[in-house]
């Protein structure tokens, strides 16, 4: 009897030792939170008269050699990343920060 006691204690403490490490890795390597602070990009709307309004985009592709990254962007193994936000009323000449809150594709 002692010896059933004594293996299911070390499947238990097996098992949830491998469940916290499970957890551990999750947590720093797939939290969109802890890599978000990271990420910025600041963009200077162009001068102008009017107030801007539509869609910024920003694209982000690792293969100069492969052309425009808006020609890279597609849903593959090897597309690349694309984050944007709407601009309504966005004043001239002012600058717009895409962070780690901005959804990417």
């Amino acid at each position: 009897m002692a010896d059933l006691h004594s293996g299911m204690r070390r499947i238990i403490l097996a098992g949830t030792l491998a469940s916290a490490m499970a957890l551990a890795l999750t947590l720093t390597t797939s939290s969109p939170h802890a890599q978000a602070a990271s990420l910025r990009f600041s963009v200077t709307l162009p001068p102008g008269q009017t107030a801007i309004d539509g869609r910024l985009l920003v694209m982000i592709a690792k293969d100069p050699t492969a052309g425009e990254p808006r020609f890279q962007i597609n849903d593959g193994p090897s597309g690349q990343l694309i984050f944007g936000m709407d601009l309504d009323g966005a004043k001239p000449g002012s600058v717009v920060t895409l962070d780690g809150s901005v959804i990417g594709f």
